[in-house]
């Protein structure tokens, strides 16, 4: 119980998630079920981000959720930043751990999961117009961040986010997200696949709006700004 949820030890074990909660419950092994935790605006926008990147809300119990994520180790310490800006009473006692490999891994992949709550309901419940029109500019980044890349097909470089299974108008809603920051002509690219494409002379301003917010020695700022760092 220190380690996994409720879900995880039912599969681990091989018992129903009734008797787990049985076992829970008789031997009082949680200071409180499913506490209800009042989010600052960061905390806010991570979850808000990851719904449409790298994290998922994951159903556990009868109606509560807990939310997850996953980076590869290169995006250790940004994985880890985020964990840490949710705190000790938001995130599950596990902490950071290890996921096991697949075949389709070529880095050893890491993630943290929040305690159950029904704090994570409205979230999951959250259609993409309405979690896209949530976002603040820190938001943006981080989805930036977690479906984005750097390309170096032009002399600058420039950032494109992965359109995924967002819909056309979805990413036109994200690209008038930018704008409303001052990241101007930010489009959508494609046919068969679409992408957000965002011009060049963005780059700095968007370097600063990350490090406004996430430490400047994040793997991650590392990684997607080396360029426009190299200039500094």
């Amino acid at each position: 119980f220190n380690k996994y949820n409720c879900v995880e030890i039912s599969k681990i074990v091989g018992v129903t998630l009734n008797q787990v909660y049985e076992v829970r419950k008789r031997y009082k092994l949680t200071d409180k079920q499913n506490p209800v935790f009042i989010l600052n605006d960061l905390q806010e926008q991570i979850l808000l981000s990851g719904k449409l990147g790298d994290g998922n809300f994951k159903k556990n119990g009868l109606k509560n959720y807990y939310y997850r994520e996953n980076h590869a180790e290169d995006e250790k310490q940004y994985l880890e930043w985020k964990m840490n800006v949710f705190g000790k009473n938001i995130v599950a006692k596990r902490g950071l751990y290890k996921i096991k490999m697949s075949g389709y891994n070529q880095q050893q992949p890491y993630g943290f999961s929040t305690k159950t709550s029904p704090t994570f309901i409205t979230y999951n419940n959250l259609s993409i117009p309405s979690t896209i029109s949530k976002l603040d500019y820190r938001g943006l980044i981080m989805f930036m961040l977690d479906d984005g890349w750097f390309s170096n097909h032009s002399k600058a470089g420039n950032f494109c986010i992965s359109g995924g299974n967002l819909t056309v108008e979805d990413l036109e809603d994200i690209c008038s997200k930018f704008d409303e920051y001052g990241i101007n002509n930010t489009h959508v690219i494609g046919i068969k696949r679409n992408d957000i494409y965002i011009p060049s002379k963005n780059n700095a301003k968007l370097y600063e709006m990350a490090i406004s917010f996430i430490p400047k020695d994040t793997d991650i700022i590392n990684k997607k700004f080396y360029k426009i760092m190299e200039q500094e």
